[in-house]
């Protein structure tokens, strides 16, 4: 298999494992719109890691990136915790982080030979050109968020069906919200790290619209619709040459419109 293949393979695989489990925790949890908002955040964290590592020499911009949207992130929880409505807090998270995402990309522009494409590979990544070192260390990180996303179900399934007995037993949400929300947007963020925020949206939020539209699927279904979906994807991309996100996007389209035509 060609190398540029190869690595193609492997980061979508990966990508599309965490991105079809998460949408299980999002759909039981009722988390769409944080998971469309985390995006945002997201592409803010970014492009505030970038701008940052390009003001102060050295610094990590990855490192930086996840500081900031697990602050967004921990500030959501708290605030649906102290009574606010989850729209609310997540809206206002989303209206600063886009507000930071044009001060940061402006600065990056200015300031980097090459800030446009840094912007622009953001949104759109090629999977096929992720660095080997690179997918040394994302395939286990997403190991450990798939195992993560496992670990936490039960916890998710209580959550939503009964969150009064769940309270009530467990003595607070708090910690449990934070840790369900940290690893939506966390899984989100890896998703976009390898494939870039537009791609990562359809990988994350496409498989939670089956789960609508089929009351008893089963939760492996979604994980391998956007699998199967990524794969494809790839390889039309890789063959006819043409950008991976748009692929994704049209293959992702078709199935979810059958569904939505026949009921």
């Amino acid at each position: 298999m060609d190398d540029l293949l190869a690595r193609g393979v492997i980061a979508v695989a990966v990508s599309s494992l965490v991105g079809g489990l998460v949408s299980g925790v999002i759909k039981y949890t009722s988390t769409h719109f944080l998971a469309a908002g985390s995006m945002h955040m997201i592409l803010s964290a970014l492009m505030l890691g970038y701008a940052l590592s390009s003001l102060v020499s050295g610094t990590p911009p990855l490192f930086i990136a996840l500081a900031i949207v697990a602050l967004f992130t921990i500030s959501i929880a708290l605030g649906v915790e102290r009574g606010y409505d989850q729209s609310t807090a997540i809206s206002a998270s989303v209206f600063v982080s886009v507000s930071l995402t044009a001060l940061a990309s402006y600065i990056l522009i200015l300031r980097e030979p090459f800030g446009l494409s840094i912007v622009y590979s953001t949104l759109i990544r090629s999977p096929f050109l992720i660095a080997v070192d690179e997918l040394l260390l994302l395939a286990p990180i997403g190991i450990a968020l798939s195992l993560s996303i496992g670990f936490v179900w039960m916890y998710t399934v209580y959550m939503s069906f009964d969150p009064e007995y769940f309270r009530f037993v467990r003595g607070s949400l708090t910690p449990y919200r934070v840790a369900v929300y940290l690893l939506i947007s966390l899984s989100s963020m890896y998703v976009s790290y390898i494939l870039g925020v537009v791609p990562a949206t359809v990988v994350v939020l496409a498989p939670t619209l089956i789960y609508s539209r089929v009351s008893s699927v089963s939760p492996l279904y979604p994980v391998l619709y956007i699998f199967l979906v990524s794969m494809a994807s790839l390889f039309i991309s890789y063959y006819l040459s043409i950008p991976y996100g748009g692929v994704l996007g049209i293959m992702s389209i078709a199935p979810l419109a059958s569904l939505w035509v026949r009921r």
